[in-house]
């Protein structure tokens, strides 16, 4: 069983092994049908939390590779490890959508694609590029 203390005390997530690969399946689908695959470099900026196993996990699946970003880089800092590692993509939390979209703007990479995991939604992943922020119907939690 795969457990999530919530930071402010209270119980936070709690999933089997059968809903995690479910889960994780998901988002390994969700990026195979997006053209990701073997050798592929995803950002990840993300903190401790479920969903970062999640997205490891079908990053594994699919034979792409991690970049693990440390989620404290703002502006040039973290354009700088996102362009270094030669990501083809991002997957951040909610509250790091913005910080990420500056700095893929100061890349000037406003194509490269970024998956949000939203807490408001429920852990619904949202596709952002270049302006625009497309639904996608897929639910972590």
């Amino acid at each position: 069983m795969l457990v999530e203390v919530d930071e402010s005390g209270g119980p936070g997530v709690d999933w089997t092994f059968t809903q995690v690969e479910e889960r994780s399946n998901r988002m390994a689908h969700l990026l195979l049908s997006r053209g990701f695959g073997r050798g592929d470099v995803v950002a990840l900026v993300m903190t401790n939390r479920a969903e970062f196993v999640i997205v490891q996990l079908a990053l594994s699946k699919i034979g792409a590779i991690a970049a693990l970003v440390n989620a404290s880089l703002r502006g040039s800092a973290l354009a700088h490890v996102i362009r270094v590692a030669g990501c083809r993509a991002c997957v951040c939390e909610e509250r790091f959508e913005e910080e990420v979209a500056a700095a893929r703007a100061e890349m000037g990479a406003t194509g490269l694609p970024v998956y949000v995991v939203s807490d408001r939604t429920g852990g619904a992943v949202r596709v952002r590029t270049e302006a625009s922020v497309a639904a996608v119907s897929m639910i972590l939690k």
